[in-house]
């Protein structure tokens, strides 16, 4: 299977040798340069690459907002590859909506290896985020299969595997308004507190093997 990626960086010198570390490996069949958070919107739209791999200064710092847009409106995913400090800044790219966190001085081995790991739906970030992760999903209260519905376990399982609320809806066929309300009605139902998001710990239920068998499986309304 090959990917199509994007690259987004304010800095063309960075661009250009990302997209040639990903143009000579094997599992990518396209890598697109954007300048612009603009640009990233409209390739997108246009080429629904496989992984968008972002500068989260890019427009000024709207990085962060731009994640959570892409992670709500389609099935992108996004690896984030900055110059901050990973202990600072990869816990708020994963709350974002990001499904990997890289430092700039990664190896190309290392980002070509997170990439396909991010196009393959998995996470890429490293065991001192995923564990202060753990931690901080430890402190919401309550079993998802105990407490939830037959629908907002599907919902719920559907959010932890990457899925975007277009890709739930499409998967589960149901309206996009009606993922919204099943999403909302999750966190009151598992007092997620304000602040936290709701996709990373479903991610870390996934993650940490908490889904039962049979968990998530498509059910009637």
């Amino acid at each position: 299977m090959s990917f199509r990626v994007v690259v987004a960086d304010a800095h063309p010198v960075v661009r250009r040798g990302l997209r040639a570390m990903l143009a000579d490996a094997p599992a990518f069949e396209k890598v697109l340069e954007c300048a612009s958070i603009e640009a990233v919107r409209e390739a997108i739209k246009a080429e629904a690459p496989d992984v968008l791999i972002l500068d989260p200064s890019l427009g000024g710092g709207a990085g962060l907002e731009l994640i959570a847009e892409i992670k709500s409106s389609s099935d992108t995913r996004v690896l984030v590859i900055s110059t901050f400090e990973e202990r600072v800044y990869a816990l708020r790219v994963l709350r974002a909506g990001a499904a990997g966190f890289l430092p700039k001085t990664a190896t190309q081995d290392r980002i070509v290896e997170a990439c396909e790991r991010v196009a393959k739906r998995k996470l890429a970030f490293s065991e001192a985020v995923l564990s202060a992760l753990v931690n901080q999903s430890s402190t919401i209260g309550g079993e998802p299969e105990e407490i939830l519905s037959n629908r907002e376990l599907e919902v719920f399982t559907l959010l932890g595997r990457g899925l975007s609320p277009q890709g739930i809806s499409d998967c589960l066929s149901i309206a996009l308004a009606t993922v919204y309300k099943h999403v909302a009605n999750i966190k009151e139902k598992l007092g997620v507190p304000a602040g936290s998001g709701l996709t990373h710990y479903a991610t870390m239920w996934i993650l940490e093997g908490r889904a039962r068998p049979g968990s998530g499986s498509v059910a009637a309304a």
